[in-house]
């Protein structure tokens, strides 16, 4: 079980947490919350004593207690929402000069000129470099310009709008949901039959993509309601052996260019 959870979590980490973390910037807030995460989830989940977790984790009996201290001050403080550092201020920084004065699209000089205003000293030169990192990471788009020969960046138009609605209650949802990742990964590497990690893409037209979500996930359910009717009547009296399983059913929109309709990927 250590190491097939292990093999999970390298497998999230580097196709899951590491991309995101990568897309932020903030590599050392992140590996100083999960520090502090990893030692709270176990005291809540576990109510295990101080000296046991320090064995367990490796470290003094200081080091645990002092990560429940630093958790305890961020939640008092609550969740700043100013750039941590200047990397991440920079891309903020850009995106809201685009998203608020260009809408349109602006060159890196542009950019450049209207970011001194906020104590940036980058040239043209010097800021396209960053740009074309915040396209490749899906921050902005660029297109060439035929008459003057350059890229004209711009934001998505995806991402003009930050907060969707009822956002709080999606954002608990999905941390609730994401719980399960990990025990069926496991599952799946274990080998468990029934168990699965498909996954499908496909290119079409954003209505069908609409209804085709609407109708699987209205079967899943009625499917699942069914294997329970199933199972009750065959063993009311639940003697025999049952297993426990759960169904994670993601779905979005990954790749909101135009295209022709097309199947690009199915693994099931």
């Amino acid at each position: 079980m250590l190491d097939l959870t292990k093999q999970a979590l390298e497998s999230l980490t580097q196709a899951v947490l590491v991309p995101a973390v990568a897309r932020t910037g903030e590599v050392d807030e992140y590996v100083r919350d999960m520090k502090r995460a990893i030692v709270e989830f176990v005291v809540e989940h576990y109510q295990t004593p101080k000296e046991v977790l320090a064995r367990h984790f490796g470290k003094s009996d200081r080091w645990v207690y002092r990560q429940l201290e630093d958790a305890l001050k961020a939640r008092k403080n609550g969740a700043s929402k100013a750039p941590s550092h200047d990397g991440q201020r920079l891309l903020l920084d850009v995106i809201n000069f685009f998203q608020e004065r260009f809408p349109e699209g602006a060159t890196p000089g542009e950019c450049s000129r209207a970011l001194k205003a906020r104590s940036w000293d980058l040239n043209g030169v010097e800021l396209e470099p960053c740009l074309s990192l915040y396209v490749a990471m899906g921050y902005l788009e660029g297109r060439h310009d035929s008459e003057t020969g350059q890229v004209i960046y711009s934001v998505p138009a995806r991402n003009l709008t930050h907060t969707a609605k009822g956002q709080e209650e999606r954002g608990a949802l999905l941390r609730k949901h994401c719980e399960f990742i990990l025990p069926i990964a496991i599952s799946y590497l274990r080998g468990d039959e029934g168990a699965r990690f498909g996954f499908s893409k496909a290119s079409v037209l954003p209505r069908y993509f609409v209804e085709a979500v609407r109708d699987i996930r209205q079967y899943q359910i009625r499917r699942i309601i069914e294997a329970v009717a199933d199972s009750m009547r065959d063993d009311p009296e639940e003697k025999q052996h049952r297993v426990t399983f759960a169904s994670l059913f993601l779905t979005g929109a990954i790749d909101p260019e135009e295209g022709p309709s097309t199947v690009s990927s199915v693994d099931f």
